[in-house]
């Protein structure tokens, strides 16, 4: 995988300007700033938790791509298919799988 194995942190003072935004707890790394802090301080703030949510955000649409359409094949997890329609794990497939293309930059 491609996506970052560290923690990603919101700070609330990034930069020249002191702006919102995302670094890494690995390294003195500046993953993004928001840089409508002053103008928007909610929304930057909003979105710098977003994106510093997108490592696990990422994780976990694998994950549940993995344990609802390989475990429920039969390889020993629990069987969704007795929950989901095949139209409905259709569906949450394609959502997790574009998700995490786009995450993955395909």
């Amino acid at each position: 995988m491609a996506h970052a194995k560290e923690k990603w942190e919101v700070n609330k003072n990034i930069g020249k300007k002191s702006e919102i935004g995302v670094i890494s707890d690995k390294a003195p790394c500046i993953i993004a700033i928001m840089g409508n802090s002053k103008e928007w301080p909610e929304e930057a703030a909003a979105n710098a938790r977003l994106i510093a949510a997108a490592p696990e955000l990422l994780a976990a649409c694998e994950n549940v791509l993995y344990i609802t359409h390989n475990k429920s094949q039969g390889t020993g997890g629990p069987d969704y298919k007795a929950c989901f329609t095949a139209k409905q794990m259709n569906e949450i497939g394609n959502v997790l799988r574009a998700a995490i293309a786009v995450a993955r930059g395909e």
